[in-house]
């Protein structure tokens, strides 16, 4: 006798298909009702041993399909199906609506009589119910079948939203790509003026060596080189191999960039804070990348506190990194916000992309950027990066 046996608890199932396969029958077995459905369809067995409790799908619907397919695929196809469940007495009219011809109570009946059990079904015909009995069991089975659909529904709504997520998701990254495109042609260009712009900076200061003339002109000429700065770090972003790595010394960038800052700082009357015992602190990277994090990093935090406040730079270590954190007393960072998502701003006139690149920038080079909010209001950036190793 070929046996198809239903079954999701795997402990009953191989128990009770090792007794079987010992008392010399064929045995498939399956763990759920998609499978089962299947597997009855290709197995195409004498018998159908359903557990009631499937975890998908009841298995009194698994009955009702295989008794649909029965319909359409005579004679080749007509299992004889039987329910085994752990209340047979409850069940005993629903499974024969369904199409079953018996029940067999599972917690009653030992895995070696099981066979016994199914012969005795096959041998006599399945009770006849009354008109109220098979109504009364068919509402059952047709409020749990419109259950089990109602979850389906809800399942597929549940996906479909998930699908048109991704799908705005993929239209933001190709929105992304597309700006990243133009933003590197962008740059090749910038990179031609900037250099023509220093060039006649640097013939206006041939002609006029007044002391004012010469700090404006010192003050371009570090600015246009700095921005070219920036314009390489950032295509070397994606050529690497464009952009050299070397040690560079972290205090030395956050102290060029409070420099730049300094009247940004004062004219917003911010206090600023700066441990003094700060020594050399030395990572490998590229000057001008890290320098454009940590120039985002401390103007956001001014820009955070426009009714002034503290801004606190520190420097911090674990065993292998070093955390360089940017802290202000501002309104914090809100529920949801999505700081380092490009396109993604608060302000006004901002842009959304500064602590975008800034991260874009960390990750490239073997550092991680975050942020968290401070116990006692605003919030902290940190940016860690990689000890340089002796």
């Amino acid at each position: 006798m070929k046996i198809l046996y239903v079954e999701d608890d795997a402990g009953q199932r191989d128990r009770v298909s090792r007794a079987l396969e010992g008392a010399r029958q064929t045995v498939l077995t399956a763990s759920n009702s998609r499978d089962g459905l299947t597997s009855a369809l290709a197995f195409k067995p004498d018998v159908l041993l359903l557990d009631i409790q499937l975890g998908e799908v009841d298995g009194l619907v698994l009955a009702a399909q295989i008794e649909k397919e029965k319909r359409t695929r005579q004679p080749a196809f007509n299992p004889q199906m039987i329910a085994f469940s752990v209340s047979a007495a409850r069940l005993r009219n629903r499974a024969l609506v369904a199409g079953c011809i018996g029940v067999i109570d599972k917690l009653r009946i030992e895995p070696t009589k099981v066979l016994s059990e199914i012969e005795l079904c096959l041998s006599k015909p399945p009770p006849v119910l009354s008109l109220d009995e098979w109504k009364t069991a068919a509402a059952e089975n047709s409020s749990e079948l419109a259950d089990l659909l109602q979850k389906r529904i809800e399942t597929l709504d549940g996906t479909v939203t998930q699908l048109r997520q991704a799908q705005a998701g993929l239209i933001a990254t190709e929105r992304i790509a597309a700006t990243g495109r133009m933003g590197l042609a962008l740059a090749h260009e910038l990179l031609n003026p900037l250099a023509a712009a220093l060039g006649a900076i640097e013939l206006l200061n041939s002609v006029s060596t007044t002391p004012k003339r010469k700090q404006y002109h010192d003050i371009a000429v570090h600015e246009v080189q700095r921005a070219s700065r920036i314009i390489n770090g950032l295509l070397s972003i994606h050529a690497p191999s464009s952009g050299e790595r070397s040690t560079i010394d972290i205090v030395a960038i956050v102290q060029d960039v409070l420099l730049l800052l300094d009247k940004q700082i004062s004219h917003a009357n911010i206090v600023l804070e700066v441990p003094t015992e700060l020594n050399d602190h030395m990572t490998v990277g590229i000057y001008a990348l890290f320098y454009q994090v940590l120039f985002n990093l401390i103007l956001n935090a001014i820009e955070a506190m426009p009714c002034g406040g503290t801004l606190t730079v520190a420097i911090n270590y674990t065993t292998t990194t070093m955390l360089v954190q940017v802290m202000d007393t501002g309104g914090g960072i809100k529920a949801g916000s999505q700081l380092f998502e490009p396109l993604f701003t608060t302000k006004s006139d901002g842009h959304g992309l500064g602590l975008y690149v800034a991260r874009l920038i960390a990750e490239a080079y073997d550092a991680h950027l975050y942020a968290e909010n401070n116990a006692t209001g605003g919030a902290t950036f940190i940016f860690e990066l990689p000890l340089l190793q002796p």
